[in-house]
């Protein structure tokens, strides 16, 4: 299977627009399931916008309309969220790892737009060496 047989494009997010639209995703997915969610995740926040963060955005071919997103946070500059909840092993801790977290997909979007998220973590932790994914 080749991109274009695809129904939607992925790349990262390039500015402020593109974390705008994953937002958006992101409020209309997760405010689906838990309407309290939406009015919190409507704007990019603060780990969006870190350098130690990439966003990934997916559109819709036929529409243009943004479909799915996820970001990954590496440890580059700092700990990541997950820190904050739980002790991860030692030797987890002691090398690079990335958090993927913030996925979402319109509801109708293709199947495949999460699947293809989680891919494109996968290598972008490939591409910046980091150790451990969680």
């Amino acid at each position: 299977m080749s991109s274009a047989t695809l129904s939607f494009t992925l790349r990262p997010a390039g500015d402020w627009n593109d974390l705008i639209q994953a937002a958006g995703v992101r409020a209309a997915s997760y405010g689906h399931h838990t309407p309290s969610l939406r009015s919190m995740l409507e704007d990019p926040d603060e780990v969006d916008l870190s350098p130690s963060t990439a966003v990934f955005l997916c559109h819709d071919k036929r529409t243009g309309e943004a479909v799915g997103t996820a970001r990954v946070q590496v440890t580059t500059r700092g700990p990541l969220m997950i820190d904050q909840c739980i002790d991860l092993p030692d030797d987890m801790t002691a090398h690079s790892r990335a958090e993927i977290t913030r996925m979402a997909a319109r509801s109708g979007a293709d199947p495949l737009v999460k699947l293809a998220l989680m891919k494109a973590g996968y290598l972008y932790c490939l591409a910046t060496q980091v150790r451990w994914m969680v």
